[in-house]
């Protein structure tokens, strides 16, 4: 994989390993990196540029697509849960 010079893009990108992502990229001379997440105010990992996207959200997500065209990497650490157990759930309900 390509690192230097690409644009990387993390959903989800405010939590832990998610800086750790970040940081990586850019310590790996990614020429860019964004960094979505719900509350981008919450990144603050400097020189990443921070992307709100509510992947829940169509219009955030189509906002997010157009404003991070020039992405060639991506990183989707974005998700959600039922809080369901697996175990005793049916498949269809997690």
């Amino acid at each position: 994989m390509q690192i230097e010079n690409s644009t990387a893009l993390i959903a989800a990108a405010n939590h832990g390993i998610d800086h750790a992502f970040i940081q990586d990229l850019l310590q790996c001379s990614a020429r860019k990196v964004y960094a979505a997440a719900r509350h981008p105010e919450s990144i603050d990992v400097p020189d990443a540029t921070e992307l709100p996207l509510d992947v829940t959200d169509p219009k955030q997500v189509a906002d997010a697509a157009q404003t991070a065209s020039d992405t060639n990497l991506l990183i989707n650490n974005a998700g959600v849960t039922t809080f369901s157990r697996a175990e005793t759930e049916a498949s269809d309900d997690i």
